[in-house]
């Protein structure tokens, strides 16, 4: 677990089990360790499994980096899309920055990945006004990954910490995160960035109340099987550092304490 695993290496060792409760667990696992996968990876992981299909697809969920083939329930604005609504075009003819944010807002039905927020983007001419148009973006922006994110700081010229702090929830790109602070000149920005980024990575932090419920029901259940239930069940959650201790001190054996490990490692929080 020292190495992060791909999509394609993730397919290869399901494929060496025979069950699908082997895999499953073996799926959660690896999740700590997986990298941003695209539909397609996705598709052919859950493929692996006969039964436990909809069990993969929660596992895998929060590792899909692929808006417009993902998921995701929302409507893409793809790149044909894009150039057929002539949202650039219209941008363009736009002089005022009240009129071009008047365009991004007739637009918000639609979602938007990262290529296509640093085209508009470079439509307005001063930071305070590409200020106004990504906070209205990011309502609707897909996931990015740090490539696309400081691709999108580069597009403002002072304010590369005010873009930082919009985008930092948005980056889904473990990996790869920290390469938005090269598009930082000054070190005491860097700093100042790397910690909202920190923040944008735990920003679905499971909140005091929630994490009490969650401990009540752990205490509960008797048997492991419904103590691990009850943790899977609050995934769409990350956990800090000292609610992983609480809840390990809740469980009563090694191989149970273990196996709670893996299941929190992938929502855990950089700590």
């Amino acid at each position: 677990q020292q190495h992060y695993v791909n999509g394609s290496q993730v397919v290869q060792i399901l494929k060496k089990f025979n069950f699908d409760s082997a895999k499953e667990e073996a799926l959660r696992t690896l999740s700590a360790r997986m990298c941003s996968i695209n539909a397609e990876e996705g598709k052919a992981i859950v493929e692996c499994f006969v039964h436990h299909k909809v069990s993969a697809v929660e596992i895998i969920a929060s590792k899909i980096n692929d808006p417009i083939k993902g998921i995701n329930k929302y409507v893409v604005l793809d790149a044909i899309t894009f150039d057929k609504v002539k949202c650039i075009k219209i941008l363009a003819q736009e002089h005022f920055a009240d009129g071009k944010k008047s365009v991004l807002t007739s637009f918000q039905q639609h979602y938007l990945n990262g290529s296509q927020v640093v085209q508009i983007l470079k439509k307005f001419n001063f930071d305070s006004a590409k200020e106004e148009a990504l906070r209205t973006l990011s309502a609707r922006m897909c996931r990015i990954t740090g490539v696309e994110g400081k691709v999108i700081v580069e597009c403002f010229e002072h304010d590369k910490v005010s873009a930082v702090e919009i985008i930092a929830s948005k980056i889904n790109d473990p990996i790869n995160k920290y390469v938005v602070l090269d598009a930082i000149t000054f070190p005491s920005d860097k700093e100042e960035c790397r910690k909202i980024l920190d923040q944008g990575f735990s920003s679905d932090e499971m909140d005091p109340t929630t994490f009490q419920s969650l401990l009540d029901q752990i205490e509960k259940e008797h048997f492991d099987d419904g103590k691990q239930s009850v943790l899977t069940s609050y995934q769409q959650h990350y956990v800090n550092g000292s609610q992983v201790v609480q809840i390990l001190k809740k469980l009563n054996f090694g191989s149970e304490k273990e196996e709670a490990l893996r299941t929190l490692s992938a929502r855990m929080c950089r700590g």
